[in-house]
């Protein structure tokens, strides 16, 4: 015989403390233990799924089901289930095993618990036991009004059933109002002896099911009446009546009387035979779709219709009952009166089926009993308890081993639409697809289950899950928790996030390859980047690193902040890391915490003490403020934020105050206004970064410098850097002088590999999106006045500024640096929009050289220096804009003092294409004075230079596009290149070590 599933419930009593030495004794006075009884009643859920997978919006109007399969949206007046307007009760009363049922008189030794849920979801009650002692558990489920667990706590226990009062206790139960066609009657029961047996975890699952018997007539003559003859009322007169008290303790229903009792009902406005508006069941039996004919205007007709249902108190074993049924038109006219006084067999939890010409004179008529309501193949199986918790919330632990096999009852994915909970409890689930599912089908099995929007799965308890197909994938806005447990899926996924929240905290989680890797085992799908979350605070995981997922994006970490990985073999370990270690002349710094500690010691004992970043870092958006009894800065309650490109607050340290240095009185040297140790970025990111100042100069740095104090090693390389870093999300602001490193890089510094995303650098003049002012400075000594020579330049390698980065300023702004004196730019790359009053450009602002009488340690004069920018771009996705004068591909403003002809201004194998907007719009520079040598450039555009003169310009070409560069161009670049390497001044000259290929869409620097 096929089943429907209909009343399952999986009861867990899980132990979760216990005493070691008890009395076993029922009456020894034995303390008790905690327990936890959790009850899932059947399906109740408005997310049934339908037989394809779909959400069932169909099933629930036919009149098979019971009141579990309703969803919301039922009409106005009808007595169909409607979440909107009922609630849930579960009540649960504890009794002695071997207490005296008979006569109904005995008393729960616990008081009775009652949950109420506004939809259906699985429910837990806590309960405090002693071991080894028989109890007898009893679960009864029916409807309340909307709101009733707000009620009175007595009338919420008693009064408030819809169609049941429960009298005293579950042993009396009445069912009141008993109506045609009425779905609120339906309820579900349990009754069920449990001995705890001491142990550490006690558990057991049980099957709710219905006390009642259903009962439908349904016609498949309605089509053949007149045409004006439709039902409207009908009476239905039982000779034995159903009885209306029940024992849900000990499952007996009260006595039959032999009195005819009559059930009246009146359709809504009345039946039409091809109108389903007014149907109180429109699906099964009573489609249109399904069951109809055809008239001879053509319309369809239904040709079957339910004409009542109704629930029976009902015993285990099969009864009889006989009634009589007279349906009436809307004239109050008798249509038919049927008399079924054969023997109508019922059963509890069966349904009764009564079809045949019940409207006509035929009396052609068939009686059939499913168990179970509706059919189904699955029936009523633990694996169905499990399925209906997924979809419809609860908790369920498993008490053996588990193995689902699709295609399953829902014919694909299973949709978590409530707050599920999914105890493994030391077993192991399996979902399988068959081997001979063909690749079409096995796409609906895919995935094991789908967390759908404010729906939330949680796995607990040691066990294992094994998949074929993606255990879970999380959709936007719903939640997955995993704390412990091992997950293997045989697909390259075990869980995704599509939108959608992931939580993982323990556990061993092992992926198959796909196409020779381990990258999707945890999967950030692109589509939903911006509104996902992975935070993975602990668990191993088989040859995937999670700190650097490379899922279906750019390496991401999905480490909580606190966390990274250690590798031991092919697994990677989530642990917590680190904030900060000291190793002697640098700390290792794996926190914003850690970053803040080095920040303090840097200031305060070493300006020289370097650093190296092993893990990416959040910056939380507080301000930060000096701890110095604890020797660091730490993060406030002040939120941070940003209006207009400007935050409230920093929190960042003021890394030396330049503004209020002190200076050396020797050498004009800074004391404590600068950096000049290493900041190695270790290829990690920094996000979040807010900076204001008011001061003249601001970045991450106020100003680092790689030139020695001590005027005797003044010529010695310092090797000052800050090398190997990603900004991303960060807000600078400030006044003169402003970059997101730093405000002034000098004398030897060294910035490369540092890459600017989504971030924004707002100031007066002076302003970089890497560097605002970069500089290479003498030391003026007393003795004769002169000035020491600075052997070394600063000198910016390998930066680059993204599409989503904003640099805008009053004057002299640039994508990488604001004004470049004296120093070198190298291989830099500008994707940011700039704009400023006046000198605006690509890559640099304002470019100039340096030009001062200096004395070198062995008594030697040198004119310095020139200032170059090599194998720079600007793309085409920046936009570079003045409101007045100057602006350009490259370089805004190029000035060179005309006093010494043998200093210059280089701009050597550059390109732009970016959009140039403002007064003195130069494809390469936009105001360029004498000495400005352009060699083996090429840009978009209207001229190299638009204003001002120039000593020479070697061959360098504008382009309407790029394409248009031919190859003879592209020899005459590189043979400028080589040119400039060989004669171009030996002082500090940068060799350009790249050449142009002519490429499909123009030059490309290779």
């Amino acid at each position: 015989m096929r089943t429907k599933f209909f009343a399952i419930a999986a009861l867990v009593l899980g132990m979760v403390s216990c005493q070691k030495d008890f009395a076993p004794e029922v009456n020894s006075g034995a303390a008790e233990v905690n327990f936890q009884l959790s009850v899932s009643a059947p399906e109740l859920g408005v997310t049934r799924a339908g037989v394809e997978g779909e959400i069932d919006n169909v099933n629930g109007m036919n009149s098979a089901y019971g009141a579990i399969d309703y969803l919301d949206g039922a009409i106005v007046g009808d007595d169909r289930i409607d979440w909107n307007d009922v609630d849930l009760r579960y009540s649960l009363e504890v009794y002695d095993a071997d207490a005296d049922f008979t006569s109904g008189a005995a008393t729960p030794i616990k008081d009775r618990q009652v949950i109420i849920t506004d939809k259906y979801q699985n429910v837990t009650f806590e309960l405090r036991l002693v071991p080894k002692r028989a109890y007898r558990f009893v679960v009864f489920a029916d409807f309340v009004n909307q709101g009733t667990s707000q009620d009175d706590a007595v009338d919420l226990q008693n009064n408030h059933g819809l169609r049941h009062t429960i009298n005293g206790n579950l042993q009396n139960i009445t069912f009141k109002e008993d109506n045609l066609n009425d779905e609120l009657a339906d309820a579900y029961f349990k009754s069920f002896d449990y001995t705890p047996d001491g142990n550490t975890h006690n558990s057991t699952s049980a099957i709710l099911t219905r006390p009642y018997a259903k009962v439908r007539v349904v016609a498949t003559d309605i089509a053949e009446l007149n045409l004006n003859a439709d039902p409207h009322s009908l009476e239905v007169t039982y000779t034995a009546t159903h009885p209306s008290t029940f024992n849900a303790v000990t499952g007996e229903i009260g006595a039959t009387t032999e009195e005819e009792v009559l059930y009246p009902y009146t359709y809504r406005d009345g039946i039409s035979k091809s109108d389903l508006s007014n149907h109180v069941y429109t699906a099964g039996y009573d489609s249109l779709d399904e069951y109809n004919t055809v008239n001879a205007m053509g319309k369809k007709r239904h040709s079957r219709m339910t004409i009542f249902t109704d629930y029976i108190l009902a015993n285990e074993e099969q009864s009889a009952i006989s009634f009589k049924m007279n349906v009436k038109d809307q004239n109050g006219d008798e249509i038919k009166v049927t008399d079924f006084n054969t023997t109508i067999p019922v059963q509890r939890n069966h349904l009764t089926t009564i079809i045949g010409n019940v409207l006509t004179a035929a009396n052609d008529i068939n009686i059939t009993i499913n168990d179970n309501f509706a059919n189904d193949e699955e029936g009523n199986s633990l694996e169905r308890v499990l399925l209906e918790t997924l979809m419809n919330g609860g908790k369920f632990a498993l008490y053996d081993d588990m193995k689902l096999t699709a295609p399953h009852f829902l014919k694909g994915t299973i949709e978590c639409s409530a707050d599920a909970v999914i105890d493994l409890n030391g077993y192991t689930l399996t979902y399988e697809i068959p081997s001979d599912v063909t690749p079409e089908q096995a796409n609906n099995y895919a995935i094991f289950v789908r967390v759908l929007e404010n729906a939330s799965l949680t796995f607990v308890g040691e066990g294992k899950v094994v998949s074929d197909g993606y255990i879970a994938s999380v959709n936007e806005g719903g939640v997955l928790n995993v704390s412990e447990g091992i997950f293997k899926s045989n697909s390259c996924t075990v869980f995704q996030s599509n939108g959608g929240e992931i939580n993982i905290s323990g556990g061993e989680f092992e992926a198959a390859p796909y196409n020779g890797d381990h990258r999707y085992t945890i999967n950030f799908v692109d589509s939903k980047k911006q509104e996902g979350l992975i935070e993975i605070s602990g668990g191993k995981f088989f040859k995937y690193n999670p700190y650097e997922s490379a899922s279906e994006n750019p390496v991401m970490n999905f480490c909580a902040n606190g966390y990274w990985t250690v590798q031991d073999g092919d697994w990677y370990e989530v642990v917590p890391m680190k904030h900060f270690e000291d190793k002697g002349d640098y700390a290792e710094v794996y926190t914003a915490q850690g970053l803040l500690k080095w920040a303090y010691i840097t200031n305060t004992q070493n300006r020289a003490y370097g650093v190296k970043l092993m893990a990416n870092i959040k910056m939380p958006a507080y301000t930060v403020a000096e701890d110095a009894e604890n020797g660091t800065y730490v993060y406030t309650d002040e939120a941070i934020t940003v209006t207009d490109g400007v935050p409230s607050g920093s929190n960042w340290p003021v890394m030396f105050d330049y503004d209020n240095r002190i200076v050396d009185e020797l050498h004009q040297k800074d004391e404590a206004g600068f950096f000049n140790g290493v900041f190695d970025g270790n290829y990690k990111t920094i996000s979040g970064l807010r900076i204001v100042s008011s001061r003249k100069t601001t970045g991450m740095f106020d100003v680092i410098d790689g030139a020695e104090k001590d005027a005797s090693k003044v010529n010695q390389k310092k090797g000052t850097a800050v090398k190997n870093l990603t900004i991303n999300d960060a807000c600078v602001a400030g006044n003169n002088r402003v970059g997101i490193i730093a405000g002034i890089a000098q004398d030897g510094t060294v910035v490369e590999n540092v890459k600017i995303s989504n971030s924004s650098v707002k100031g007066t003049e002076n302003v970089g999106g890497v560097v605002g002012f970069q500089r290479r400075r003498s030391a003026q000594t007393k003795s004769n006045g002169g000035y020491i020579y600075s052997e070394y330049m600063a000198f910016i390698n390998n930066c680059s500024t993204d599409a989503n980065t904003v640099v805008s300023g009053v004057s002299c702004v640039g994508g990488i640096v604001g004004n470049n004196y004296g120093a070198t730019i190298y291989n830099c790359v500008n994707s940011a929009d700039v704009s400023a009053n006046s000198s605006a450009g690509g890559v640099v602002g304002y470019s100039r050289d340096y030009r001062a009488a200096a004395m070198d340690e062995e008594g030697n004069w040198h004119d310095i220096t020139d200032a170059y920018i090599i194998a720079c771009r600007s793309t085409a996705d920046a936009t570079i804009s003045v409101s007045k004068k100057s602006v350009g591909g490259i370089v805004g403003t190029v000035l060179a003092p005309a006093a010494d002809p043998d200093t210059a201004n280089w701009i050597v194998a550059c390109s732009s294409e970016s959009t140039l907007k403002g007064d003195k719009a130069g494809a390469i520079a936009g105001d360029a004075q004498p000495e400005t040598t352009i060699v083996g450039s090429w840009a978009t555009g209207a001229s190299v230079i638009e204003n001002g003169s120039t000593n020479y310009v070697i061959s360098s070409y504008v382009y309407s596009k790029a394409s248009d560069a031919t190859q003879a161009d592209v020899d005459a670049m590189n043979a400028a290149i080589e040119n400039y390497n060989l004669t171009a001044p030996e002082i500090e000259h940068p060799i350009c070590y790249f050449r142009w290929v002519l490429g499909a869409n123009g030059p490309v620097l290779q």
